[in-house]
């Protein structure tokens, strides 16, 4: 895998030449990226924020076939946190 940097370089020249986004998140899987690797170049590449590029990469087709799993683990993170008194979402989301 090249380097966040590089990829962060192709994914610029990429969407500058009307890559759509969904494509730019196949062509990282396509490069050995992992979610969170992905998530990373495409904050970095687009200058989005944090959660911005983690809803590009969790809600695209190119990473539906683990989107259930991840989901299930996250509730299941969320439950076990609720179980020992702490609160998954922020306050301020709560209102």
């Amino acid at each position: 895998m090249q380097t966040r940097s590089a990829l962060a370089d192709k994914i610029k020249a990429l969407a500058a030449g009307g890559t759509t986004r969904d494509a730019l998140v196949a062509f990282l899987r396509a490069e050995g990226c992992s979610k969170a690797d992905s998530t990373a170049v495409l904050r970095e590449a687009l200058n989005v924020s944090l959660q911005a590029a983690h809803e590009l990469v969790h809600l695209s087709t190119t990473w539906r076939d683990v989107r259930d799993r991840d989901d299930k683990m996250m509730e299941m993170l969320e439950d076990v946190l609720r179980e020992k008194g702490y609160s998954p979402t922020p306050e301020k989301e709560r209102r």
